[in-house]
């Protein structure tokens, strides 16, 4: 019979010098702190760990993808990847608003001409068009509101089918949406006018002679 050194409590055996609840407790310390000293090293040597991982990242491509592969295949796995994503996307994206918004005040002409591009480009695709009194005239046949919730505030042209999803960019293809609706319905197919309505303005423009398809 032994003594074990850190519970004095007495050891079967005269191989260990520890009983059996101690060593499971070393073990555990050992664990921590080895985690705790690579943990400061790959802190501290960020860039190097950066960049071997990547060098063997693009060596070891398929044997990689492939192990991945098969660790995303457990349920898990899975769940515990998607909370981790999720958790990431909030913080960048705190960090990339936050950037961004110091370039625009300090680059306000480069961001306008972006901008101006962008929206440019944006038209090109449109597939037809209508002018101010067409809108106005539709206003007014369906109420000047919201079609969707009857709002009375903030109206904006909404496309019944996208431009996205190769909607065109008529008047028949236009309803009136307050910005909330608007936002909510995004790339979807979603037509809130009546037939009485459809009927209306079908009517209307046939007659001027405006609709382009």
């Amino acid at each position: 019979m032994k003594v074990c050194k850190r519970c004095e409590c007495l050891v079967p055996t005269q191989r260990h010098t520890y009983c059996l609840g101690c060593q499971e407790n070393r073990k555990q310390e050992k664990l921590r702190d080895n985690r705790l000293r690579s943990r400061k090293w790959q802190e501290e040597n960020r860039e190097y760990n950066k960049k071997k991982c990547r060098e063997w990242y693009l060596a070891h491509r398929k044997y990689a993808d492939a192990k991945h592969k098969t660790y995303l295949e457990v349920p898990k796995n899975r769940e515990r990847r998607r909370e981790w994503l999720s958790t990431w996307r909030s913080q960048v994206r705190e960090i990339h608003l936050r950037k961004e918004k110091i370039w625009r005040l300090v680059h306000q002409q480069e961001y306008r001409l972006k901008s101006r591009i962008k929206q440019q480009k944006r038209r090109s695709r449109y597939q037809g068009s209508f002018d101010k009194s067409q809108w106005i005239a539709l206003t007014q046949i369906t109420g000047n509101k919201c079609l969707c919730c009857g709002s009375y505030t903030r109206i904006e042209m909404d496309h019944i089918i996208p431009i996205s999803r190769n909607g065109g960019n008529t008047i028949l293809n236009i309803q009136p949406l307050c910005k909330t609706c608007n936002l909510k319905k995004r790339i979807q197919i979603q037509d809130y006018r009546t037939p009485k309505m459809i009927q209306m303005i079908q009517e209307r423009f046939s007659d001027e002679g405006r609709v382009q398809k």
